[in-house]
């Protein structure tokens, strides 16, 4: 079984490629946050695949992987085509602009490496589900990876997807019950999709340019859900042991 290590210092960007690994077929990832972490990895658990945030809390980590022999996908947020172009070997190196997509990452993969790191079919639990909405005389199926959020009236749920939404006729409850585990509620009239998180205040999701409430009454279930869901994404089982357990994780941040 192949093994991604991703360097990322951002929480909420480790859920979000985490996922989006395990959506394209690559269950064992390991996160780290910092170099030093990345550094006992390597050594401990030898990846087949760094993918590296190019800008770190400490600093940017193009000397660091310039030291390796390990094929890597630089990520950012900065679209700077002379960033791209400082690139020392660009067969042996990508560079990704976040946010990435999945059919990105995987022809990225399959590109730098010359074929996949894997060609086994993805396990039954980790394909993508969806299911077909009737609006007006049209069918729309709607993947569940693309529903970004959810608000309820009544007897109905409107599901809030990238550029469309759909009005079904179901509760809020019923709903997030068959949509699964990166579902979670907000608020009693609203849920997220929680790998589309990108940052939580005291009151409030951001989702893209979206502010969702996030209500005292559900907060405290809210944080425990995602607090799983981080847990879940960023420590597989094989390599629990390669981050130290006595290092404090650092607020997560927008940032490259």
């Amino acid at each position: 079984m192949s093994l991604v290590l991703l360097l990322e210092d951002n929480i909420i960007e480790q859920v979000r490629l985490t996922q989006l690994l395990h959506q394209i077929g690559f269950p064992t990832v390991c996160c780290v946050q910092t170099i030093g972490q990345a550094q006992q990895a390597i050594r401990e658990a030898k990846p087949d695949l760094l993918i590296a945030d190019i800008f770190l809390q400490q600093g940017t980590s193009f000397d660091f992987v310039y030291e390796l022999d390990i094929p890597t996908i630089f990520i950012t947020i900065s679209p700077d085509i002379d960033l791209y172009e400082s690139l020392q070997n660009k067969a042996k190196y990508a560079y990704l602009v976040k946010p990435v997509e999945a059919t990105t990452l995987l022809a990225t993969i399959t590109l730098l490496l010359g074929k996949p790191l894997s060609e086994e079919p993805l396990p039954e639990k980790q394909q993508d589900n969806g299911f077909m909405i009737r609006q007006g005389k049209a069918q729309h199926y709607v993947f569940h990876r693309n529903i970004l959020w959810l608000q309820a009236e009544g007897n109905y749920t409107t599901l809030f997807t990238q550029p469309q939404k759909f009005v079904i006729k179901k509760s809020l409850n019923r709903t997030l019950d068959e949509l699964g585990a990166d579902f979670i509620r907000t608020h009693k009239q609203y849920g997220v999709n929680a790998i589309h998180v990108n940052k939580i205040l005291p009151d409030a999701i951001l989702i893209d340019t979206e502010t969702i409430p996030l209500s005292k009454r559900f907060k405290k279930s809210f944080m425990k859900a995602f607090s799983t869901k981080i847990g879940q994404a960023t420590h597989s089982p094989l390599f629990h042991n390669l981050i130290n357990p006595n290092t404090k994780k650092k607020e997560a941040r927008p940032h490259g």
